[in-house]
């Protein structure tokens, strides 16, 4: 009898020093998996929700910086039709100066032309009229030449009368031909004079005009090369604001890439310290079942002893009491087998 109620207390023992402590061990171990799944899966999450974000505002800044260099080249291709139009109004203002120079030359030509036929036929008029002086001197010398020898020719007079009359009356006609002449030669002259003038008036209001054309076309110009200045500022200043967008852009994918470059390290840190938890764990569960293993098979000796000291007692017992506490020492020895066998596999299902 003493030899039952030992065994009882060591079967009890034993089972409460292999129970409570894998139980407690596997629940921690448990809770502590959960947990540092839960954690991985919670930072995969949080870092594909920030790669997810990060290749957002990456995809947003290229669609900006491509937006950017769109609009540049549309203020590179006005800047250039500005350029073309402005060096096709310079080419067209430089032929239509080119034209008036020429015909301001032409007409130049003109008056030179007029006025030196001017002088040509002043001087004919003045030759013609020094000749007329010259045979008017020969007439008057030679009607003294006939006063002197109307006494000589006395007999003769009458003849030497028609003659002087003749000639008095072609002096006459020549006088009166040259008084003509002359007189159109002054009119002439005045016309020519009037011409002359009228064409230096008309000079001068083309001058004037043509002075008035090249203040107006250097206005002109003056705008055009402020126009262009200011699309040309507009330009650099359009320019100046997308490198400033492009460089922030870069600096921005740098960071991005940077941080996404440091959030993968810091992923892989993660992920190899979990790994060597992991390692650890496992490690430590397998000497768990080691040592499960070897308190399982002293238990095993222990339950060996008490199942021959049981089956002692069941050959020896001859009451009822004595085998049904017999039956409930087998029960119990059922019940440990099949807590150990449960706690066996559920460290299997773990490791």
């Amino acid at each position: 009898m003493l030899i039952v109620i030992f065994s009882w207390g060591d079967i009890m023992e034993v089972g409460n020093r292999v129970h409570d402590p894998c139980v407690k061990v596997s629940l921690e171990l448990e809770s502590l998996l959960q947990h540092h799944f839960h954690n991985r899966q919670h930072s995969k999450r949080v870092l594909k929700d920030h790669l997810r974000e990060a290749e957002l505002e990456i995809t947003h800044l290229r669609l900006s910086v491509s937006a950017y260099a769109e609009q540049l080249k549309q203020e590179r291709t006005r800047a250039e039709a500005l350029q073309r139009d402005m060096e096709n109004a310079q080419r067209c203002h430089a032929a239509e100066l080119m034209n008036q120079d020429k015909r301001i030359r032409e007409r130049l030509c003109d008056v030179d032309a007029q006025a030196r036929l001017l002088v040509v036929k002043t001087e004919e008029c003045e030759r013609r009229l020094q000749s007329l002086q010259e045979k008017e001197t020969e007439l008057l010398n030679r009607e003294a030449n006939l006063r002197s020898h109307q006494a000589s020719f006395e007999a003769g007079i009458i003849p030497a009368q028609r003659q002087a009359e003749a000639e008095r009356a072609r002096m006459h006609y020549a006088r009166e031909k040259a008084e003509q002449f002359l007189e159109e030669a002054r009119v002439s002259a005045l016309a020519t004079e009037e011409r002359r003038h009228q064409l230096e008036k008309l000079y001068n209001i083309e001058m004037r005009c043509f002075g008035v054309e090249k203040e107006e076309s250097i206005r002109r110009m003056h705008i055009m090369r402020q126009e262009m200045l200011g699309a040309v500022c507009l330009i650099s200043s359009r320019q100046m604001h997308a490198g400033l967008a492009e460089n922030k852009a870069a600096e921005r994918i740098r960071i991005l890439e940077q941080e996404l470059a440091s959030r993968k390290d810091v992923c892989e840190m993660r992920e190899k310290e979990l790994y060597s938890r992991h390692q650890r764990e496992r490690q430590h569960l397998k000497d768990e079942k080691d040592r499960l293993m070897s308190m399982k098979e002293a238990m095993r000796q222990d339950y060996r002893i008490v199942l021959e000291s049981i089956h002692l007692l069941g050959n020896e017992c001859s009451t009822e009491p004595e085998r049904l506490q017999v039956n409930a020492l087998r029960d119990l020895e059922k019940l440990l087998f099949s807590m150990l066998d449960d706690q066996h596999l559920g460290l299997d299902k773990k490791l």
